[in-house]
């Protein structure tokens, strides 16, 4: 998960409900989860391409280098 916060665009979907035992939580609005990760899958509830911080894009980038190795 990305060590710091960084703002997300919320345009539908508020949060998931449930997150299975594999999967990895990545991000988090509160106590509500809004990120999560299964093996080399990604699902957001938000948009980290409309807000003008690249921190979310430079973790995923370092993320993706760590799955493909």
């Amino acid at each position: 998960m990305l060590a710091r916060d960084f703002p997300g665009v919320f345009i539908r979907a508020p949060r998931f409900t449930n997150v299975g035992d594999s999967s990895e939580v990545v991000a988090t609005l509160g106590e509500e989860v809004v990120g999560v990760r299964f093996g080399n899958r990604l699902a957001l509830t938000f948009h980290p391409e409309l807000s003008n911080d690249n921190g979310f894009h430079q973790w995923l980038l370092e993320t993706t280098k760590e799955v493909t190795a």
